[in-house]
């Protein structure tokens, strides 16, 4: 016989057990679907999407992914893989449309909704591939998650889940399956455009090297400015909002420019004298083709130093060849007549450049 304490201990037990029976057949009112979701998150590298997941579809796209991956797979063999995965994809989404309906009446209006989303990004993910896309980030970004949101325009899989927060266990287990189905996809999708983007990431960079390559050639050709040539060019070539990679200007201007210059006197070098000279404009050309070294011209106002006869201010015109080279002519009065007189000019902000690189290069 049993006590009367054991009686009402077994009573006891018996209330608990009917009441966690009657309780598991109500709405679920406190899942924790914060909970639910760091789960699927957690899981994405291992079960689901990623190498450890066993599911068919997810296998097949998986093995013609991770062939196309390596870097000594041809450019051709990795878009042709894309474009696969994509149509593999867009069959899996096309197969749920169909089958949306088995979905519980409380979500299904929200899960078609992601799915016409889902749809819609993967069609334009196969233009863009095919068009051969310019920037990889319109290819990829839309895939990666922030949050819970994979694709953008509110396709959120954690509001399936919290949809059904307050529904039956039937509806949330569904719920988070759709959930997973959805991480798998996206993440599937977004290797498999990261395939062309390494594409188009490699093209761009060879044709950056190239850019910085014809700015290098054009630095060494070109003539120093002063700040008053810099404002002027870049507003020339400048322009444009954002960031933007530029090819090198194709010429200079130059605008009050000084420039140390010797007069030579009836062409003696006993009267050769110091000239400051001032290009009040000119243009310069750092790569002329048929000469294949630079060319320019300028306007130039002249002041000449020294014990002479006559005016010291003149006016002329000097021809450049090379950054280092340039001669011309100024006109001034000197005394007795008014003579064309020869100039010779050596650049100082381009000699005093090279001797600092000279300096520099042992370091």
């Amino acid at each position: 016989m049993y006590s009367r304490t054991t009686r009402r201990r077994a009573g006891v037990a018996a209330i608990i057990t009917m009441a966690v029976a009657v309780l598991g057949t109500l709405p679920c009112v406190a899942r924790d679907v914060s909970a639910t979701h760091q789960q699927l998150i957690r899981s994405e590298a291992k079960t689901v999407g990623g190498a450890l997941d066993t599911t068919d579809w997810v296998v097949s796209v998986r093995t013609v992914l991770t062939n196309a991956e390596p870097q000594g797979v041809s450019v051709t063999s990795k878009v042709s893989a894309a474009l696969w995965i994509n149509a593999q994809l867009r069959d899996k989404v096309v197969d749920w449309v169909e089958h949306s309906g088995e979905a519980p009446p409380e979500i299904s209006d929200g899960w078609r909704d992601m799915l016409t989303a889902m749809s819609s990004q993967l069609a334009r993910d196969t233009l863009a591939v095919r068009a051969g896309v310019s920037s990889a980030t319109n290819i990829v970004e839309p895939w990666k998650r922030d949050g819970h949101t994979y694709l953008y325009g509110g396709v959120d899989y954690g509001d399936l889940i919290a949809g059904t927060a307050d529904s039956s266990p039937a509806a949330f287990a569904w719920a988070t399956d759709a959930s997973a189905d959805v991480m798998r996809l996206a993440l599937l999708e977004s290797k498999a455009m990261n395939l062309v983007a390494r594409r188009d990431l490699i093209a761009l960079s060879e044709a950056l090297l190239g850019l910085d390559s014809r700015w290098d050639d054009y630095y060494k050709a070109m003539r120093q400015e002063t700040p008053l040539d810099t404002v002027v060019n870049n507003w020339r070539f400048g322009g444009g909002e954002g960031l933007v990679f530029r090819e090198p200007p194709v010429s200079q201007m130059v605008l009050l420019h000084p420039t140390p210059g010797v007069e030579i006197g009836k062409l003696k070098l006993d009267e050769v004298r110091p000239t400051v000279l001032v290009e009040v404009i000119g243009w310069y050309w750092p790569s002329v083709p048929v000469i294949n070294t630079g060319l320019g011209a300028s306007l130039t106002a002249s002041y000449t130093m020294g014990d002479i006869d006559g005016a010291r201010w003149g006016g002329g015109a000097l021809l450049h060849i090379s950054k280092h080279f340039t001669v011309g002519v100024t006109i001034r009065d000197t005394g007795d007549s008014t003579d064309v007189i020869p100039i010779l000019a050596l650049d100082a902000w381009n000699t005093a450049e090279d001797a600092i690189k000279k300096v520099r290069q042992p370091f």
